[in-house]
């Protein structure tokens, strides 16, 4: 889905990853959030007609759509699934005022430590995260666009981290050596699910 573009609803991605971003007028992206498994995406839109993100698959993916005559239909007829709406979009809008007080507030070491560990409690969430690591293919590139800083300063943060011994990487998976002193270093408060 590309910024701008018209939509008839939204979707619930089942497997893989994807994230969202935006364009500058310079060119450069801002990555404004990453999506796994059992994240929703545009239902927040059901009433506008454009995207106003671009969102890109990084693995094969998989995805349920739900056109906004459907969405309207469950919502009218099912309290439930309007309450279960409710708290997804608040549930979006907390990782959202996360993630700016993390790029806006805190040092650049600890605000890689934080994204890591966010990412980490969603995907421990939904049966996929391992104890302590990650396997979503983002390059160093992507989380600079992610913290809106650039990939030299990611690359000497992700040094840093794993320096202390916060952190190790295979080439496939970014691991927690130690997930208590990541949570404490990047002062992450898992949020309720």
């Amino acid at each position: 889905m590309r910024e701008g573009d018209l939509h008839d609803g939204g979707y619930v991605l089942l497997s893989g990853f994807a994230y969202c971003f935006k364009l500058l007028t310079n060119g450069d992206r801002q990555i404004v959030a990453c999506r796994v498994p059992g994240d929703a995406d545009g239902l927040y839109g059901i009433h506008t007609e454009c995207a106003d993100y671009t969102v890109v698959a990084i693995t094969s993916c998989h995805a349920a759509f739900i056109s906004n005559g459907a969405i309207d239909h469950l919502l009218a007829r099912s309290p439930g699934i309007a309450r279960a709406l409710w708290w997804s979009l608040l549930r979006e809008k907390s990782f959202l005022c996360a993630s700016l007080t993390n790029i806006g507030q805190r040092p650049v070491p600890q605000r890689l430590a934080y994204l890591i560990c966010e990412l980490l409690s969603r995907l421990q969430t939904v049966g996929l995260g391992k104890t302590g690591s990650i396997e979503i293919p983002l390059t160093h590139q992507d989380l600079a666009d992610m913290l809106g800083i650039s990939s030299v300063h990611a690359c000497r943060a992700f040094k840093q981290l794993r320096q202390i011994g916060l952190l190790s990487y295979d080439g496939n998976q970014i691991m927690a050596t130690d997930l208590e002193q990541l949570r404490n270093f990047a002062d992450f408060d898992p949020p309720p699910y």
